[in-house]
C-alpha cells in the first residue's frame, strides 16, 4: 500500500538547548550555531543577519535608545517611556513587551521621526551593507528606465548570487518588518497605530496618519485579527495607552463586510 500522505520538506530538530537567563524583553546577548551534525552550541553576541539594512541600522537604533531617544517628539518619547521603563500587569501578571516589538517600533519611529527620510533611496545608501566576497564592489547599484521605473541591483549573500529588486516609485516610503512567527507582530502593529495616531492629534502633524489599514494574508489570519482589533480590544488589554490619553483614542474599527 503506498502512503500518499504529504511530507514536509524541513526536518525539525527539538533538541535546542535552552539559554539560561534569557529574557525576550531585553536585547540578545547571545545565540545558537549548529556545532556538528545534531547539536548546538551558544556563541556570545547577537546573530548577525543576512538581510541587506539590517545590521548597520541596528547598531544606530541602539545608539540612538541608549542616548535617550534624542530628535523623538515629546508624545513619542512618553509612549517609549509607558511602554517599555514601566511595570505592567495584564491579567494580574507581570508583562512586558518584547524586545523583537520594541526593535521594529524603535526602528520605524528612528527612520520616519528623526531621519525624516520621504524616500528609500537614501535609507539603502546609508545602511546598505556589502555581503560580497570582493568589498571593493559597491554594495547596491540603482538603475532606472525612461519611465522613472527604479531597480536595486544587488548580492543576495543567501543566494551567492547578484539579483535585482524594484524599488517603490519616488516619495513612496515603504518600510517592513520581519519577524518570526509567534513573536508578536500583531503587537508591534498596535504599538504603531498607537505611536502614529497620538502624534498626529497631539502634534497637529498630518506627516502622521490617524487612519490605518490592516490586510491579512488569509483568512485565518484576519479572523484572529478580527477578534485582536475588533471593538479596539487590543489597545485597552494590553498597556499601550498612557492612562491619561485613554478619553482621546477615538478609533472606529470596521471589519471585512
Amino acid at each position: 500500500m503506498t502512503n500518499n500522505a504529504p511530507k514536509t520538506w524541513v526536518q525539525y530538530d527539538k533538541t535546542l538547548p535552552y539559554i539560561e537567563d534569557r529574557d525576550p524583553s531585553k536585547k540578545p546577548t547571545s545565540h545558537l550555531i549548529k556545532d556538528g551534525e545534531n547539536s548546538y552550541k551558544v556563541v556570545e553576541g547577537r546573530r548577525p543577519s543576512k538581510m541587506l539594512l539590517v545590521n548597520k541600522l541596528r547598531e544606530e537604533v541602539d545608539r540612538w535608545r541608549d542616548d535617550d531617544y534624542p530628535g523623538a517628539t515629546d508624545t513619542t518619547r512618553e509612549l517609549l517611556y509607558f511602554w517599555f521603563f514601566n511595570d505592567h500587569k495584564v491579567n494580574n501578571e507581570p508583562f512586558k513587551f518584547w524586545f523583537c516589538q520594541r526593535e521594529a517600533v524603535e526602528t520605524l519611529i528612528y527612520l520616519f521621526e528623526v531621519r525624516k527620510y520621504n524616500d528609500l533611496k537614501p535609507v539603502i545608501k546609508t545602511y546598505a551593507e556589502n555581503f560580497r566576497k570582493d568589498l571593493f564592489s559597491n554594495a547596491v547599484e540603482f538603475v532606472e528606465d525612461v519611465e522613472g521605473k527604479r531597480k536595486l541591483i544587488r548580492y543576495f549573500p543567501e543566494l551567492e548570487q547578484e539579483g535585482e529588486q524594484e524599488l517603490p516609485e519616488k516619495g513612496l516610503l515603504r518600510y517592513a518588518f520581519k519577524m518570526a512567527t509567534g513573536s508578536g507582530k500583531t503587537y508591534a502593529m498596535a504599538l504603531i497605530i498607537v505611536w502614529s495616531y497620538f502624534n498626529r492629534i497631539r502634534g497637529k502633524d498630518s506627516r502622521y496618519p490617524d487612519n490605518f489599514l490592516i490586510i491579512a494574508p488569509n483568512v485565518i489570519v484576519y479572523e484572529r485579527l478580527a477578534k485582536d482589533f475588533s471593538d479596539n480590544k487590543i489597545f485597552y488589554f494590553l498597556p499601550l495607552i498612557p492612562p491619561s490619553w485613554k478619553s482621546f483614542w477615538n478609533i472606529k474599527v470596521t471589519l471585512r463586510g
